[in-house]
């Protein structure tokens, strides 16, 4: 009796040690509504394919050669799910307590950092799509480098450049609209008279 219990147990022990155990990503399908992957597991062991389970909103590939965890559920070999891959040559280091990152293979990352929100593009062109309208509300905006507008730009405020002057397209207006010009040879000898102010005046 003692020796059937023993033999079950440690065939117990050994069903449960079974029961999840780390592995490294081989491939992956993307294709279908669950992505399938194949892994690696113990002594080159090759698993799959496996569904990968990913939490509702957010959807990754994972490249190859990131570690993971594989689950069996009740013991069996047969029915295995990968529940997390990670990349720890990608991931992002030195993230603050409470903080969350988005990124992938290529160092772009999102960044919900403690002193606010930041989108890194590694030099990758960084798009936003939209079919109706893009909307920033902020007590200010700020754009480092050259800006390319293609269409129609409409400003409710003022205008303004950095020319010595510092002065807003408003009152360049108003500089055009009352400036006058000299001109000579209306009468003899070395005098002048101003044209009329332009009409019509540089319109806003």
């Amino acid at each position: 009796m003692e020796r059937a219990v023993a033999r079950f147990l440690e065939y117990l022990k050994a069903r449960v040690a079974l029961v999840a155990q780390r592995c490294l990503l081989k491939l992956t399908d993307d294709s279908g509504g669950r992505q399938l992957v194949q892994v690696g597991g113990l002594a080159g062991e090759t698993l799959g394919p496996l569904e990968r389970f990913q939490q509702y909103g957010l959807s990754s590939s994972a490249p190859p050669g990131s570690e993971g965890v594989v689950v069996f559920l009740a013991g069996a070999r047969s029915h295995g799910a990968v529940l997390v891959l990670e990349d720890r040559s990608a991931r992002p280091r030195g993230l603050q307590p409470g903080e969350v990152a988005v990124y992938d293979d290529l160092g772009r990352v999102v960044v919900f950092a403690r002193d606010g929100l930041r989108v890194d593009g590694a030099s990758s062109p960084v798009t936003l799509v939209s079919s109706v309208k893009v909307r920033i509300e902020a007590p200010l905006t700020e754009l480092t480098g050259d800006l390319t507008v293609q269409g129609n730009a409409t400003v409710d405020g003022d205008v303004s450049d950095a020319s010595g002057t510092a002065q807003t397209m408003a009152e360049m207006r108003a500089t055009f609209d009352e400036h006058t010009h000299q001109f000579g040879g209306v009468t003899p000898g070395p005098t002048y008279a101003p044209t009329a102010v332009p009409n019509p005046p540089l319109m806003g």
